[in-house]
């Protein structure tokens, strides 16, 4: 039989509360001095780090563009705007050997996208406090502070580019089991909403326009409610749904097809307007029916082979909602229904209501 030090389980308790209360004061002494430093910020720099696009005057305080640099940044935006990926932005600046700002090293994928997500560049300033939770050090975001750079990018080019990747594929894989990725948008000025994992009070929804700083509201709503007050509400909402309905589901094919009509429809009736060349008006309503047949054959193809598959994917959809599966694959297949059914979700921060809006204006709502 094995003896146990009764005084040595004392002491290990001892020194586990000591450890736990020298990181609460480590935390509360980092928060208090930057609530000290952000009382200044707006008058001179509240430390001395910066982009490197910038460089700090030390005697005068304040930041100066080095314009080479700074042209690397705004030719990352130019690229970004294109739908440019930052793959090949980086091989890009490689081949025309344009210098990295380290020496004897390259562009890469991770520093392109350093780049073009900074709101620095629109001088926001982000500061993080560090939080110290059983021992261990956690960097935290604070809210963002305005003006406090020079600005190098428009805030509209920043925010084009800013949608852009959370609409994209390559949006962050920290988002995966995030349901509501791409429907979710700010109920105060409807800019998509992110998923904070590292939020002061755990995962929390915050509205990119203000992470980014072009926007002042920086309010995060505890996400862990939303998601599992949705999950609760989806599968009833999902059973009820009608996908036989027109307008739900979307065929790029078929809205090429339909955009072709419409183009041809305008050019037909502005050169019959002002043109009397009858070998060019029959050759133009040629064109238009071909068309027409063309958008025709889409969506009779479409009506069949859509509902299928809408099918599929909402029944799918309800099966993980049913069994309160909650990993990758699952959320993923919610949210792609999700899309699908409805334009837009709004979340309300002093409510609690969680308002699903189809494209028609009809809502669903669910209470947190």
């Amino acid at each position: 039989m094995s003896y146990v030090d009764p005084m040595g389980l004392i002491y290990a308790l001892i020194n586990f509360i000591r450890a736990n209360e020298e990181s609460e004061l480590k935390s509360f002494r980092g928060k208090a001095s930057w609530s000290a430093k952000r009382a200044i910020a707006e008058s001179e720099p509240i430390t001395s780090s910066c982009p490197r696009w910038l460089s700090l005057d030390k005697n005068d305080k304040t930041f100066s563009i080095i314009p080479a640099r700074a042209k690397v940044v705004k030719d990352i935006f130019s690229f970004a705007k294109k739908g440019v990926s930052n793959t090949k932005i980086a091989e890009t600046f490689n081949r025309h050997k344009v210098p990295a700002w380290k020496s004897d090293s390259l562009w890469t994928r991770d520093k392109v996208g350093w780049i073009a997500r900074s709101s620095a560049v629109i001088g926001t300033f982000v500061p993080h406090v560090i939080e110290w939770k059983d021992g261990r050090q956690t960097r935290v975001p604070c809210p963002p502070i305005r003006r406090y750079y020079p600005a190098i990018i428009s805030v509209d080019t920043f925010q084009q580019v800013q949608t852009g990747r959370l609409t994209s594929n390559w949006a962050g894989h920290g988002s995966i089991n995030y349901i509501l990725n791409q429907l979710a948008v700010c109920e105060n000025c409807g800019s998509l909403m992110i998923i904070s994992p590292s939020a002061p009070n755990g995962p929390s929804m915050i509205c990119s326009a203000s992470v980014a700083g072009t926007l002042a509201h920086y309010a995060p709503i505890a996400y862990g409610p939303v998601d599992a007050a949705l999950r609760q509400g989806l599968s009833a909402i999902f059973t009820a749904c009608d996908i036989s309905a027109p307008g739900y589901g979307r065929s790029r094919r078929l809205s090429v097809a339909q955009n072709n009509v419409d183009r041809a429809r305008r050019e037909l009736l502005a050169v019959s307007l002002s043109s009397s060349h009858t070998d060019l008006l029959e050759e133009m309503r040629h064109t238009l029916y071909l068309l027409e047949q063309d958008l025709l054959d889409k969506a009779d193809m479409y009506q069949h082979s859509a509902t299928r598959k809408l099918e599929e994917k909402l029944s799918e959809a309800i099966g993980y909602l049913s069994t309160g599966r909650h990993d990758k694959k699952s959320s993923i297949a919610i949210n792609k229904v999700m899309r699908i059914i409805f334009s837009k979700v709004i979340v309300g921060s002093e409510t609690g209501y969680i308002d699903l809006y189809h494209e028609e204006g009809k809502t669903h709502r669910i209470d947190t």
